[in-house]
């Protein structure tokens, strides 16, 4: 009975792991899909509108994911758009980066063996770059 108790426990842990480990990567997907969809919105206007960013925080907080920092020209920061030039392409590059909080911790499950809570300071960076569209201002 013992040996099963002490299998049990280890199985228990692998099991509950693995759902950690899986609810973890799908905050990233999710998180990552979202920016991917206003990446491209940056990419035909030239910077984040201020429309885009309300919406963007928006679709985070509709999963439950705060965000945090946005990095990008902004409109909302009076930053000028990011035009293409077709004779220096690196000049029309246009970074994007979102840090976000998500609403689970990774690791939780080793509260069942006695560690302590993970620090809240898990956050998860997403983000790409892309060339602007954006011809004229």
């Amino acid at each position: 009975m013992v040996d099963f108790l002490l299998v049990a426990i280890v199985v228990f842990f692998m099991i509950f792991a693995g759902v950690d480990y899986y609810i973890v990567l799908a905050q990233h997907k999710i998180a990552e899909h979202i920016m991917h969809y206003y990446l491209e919105r940056v990419r035909i206007e030239g910077y984040l509108t201020s429309a885009d960013e309300a919406e963007m925080i928006s679709k985070y907080a509709s999963v439950g994911m705060t965000v945090e920092d946005i990095q990008c020209p902004r409109e909302s920061r009076g930053d000028s758009r990011v035009l293409r030039n077709v004779l220096n392409p690196d000049a029309s590059r246009i970074n994007f980066t979102v840090t976000v909080k998500p609403p689970w911790r990774p690791l939780t499950v080793g509260l069942l063996i006695g560690a302590s809570a993970a620090p809240d300071t898990f956050r998860i960076k997403v983000g790409g770059s892309v060339l602007s569209e954006r011809t004229n201002p």
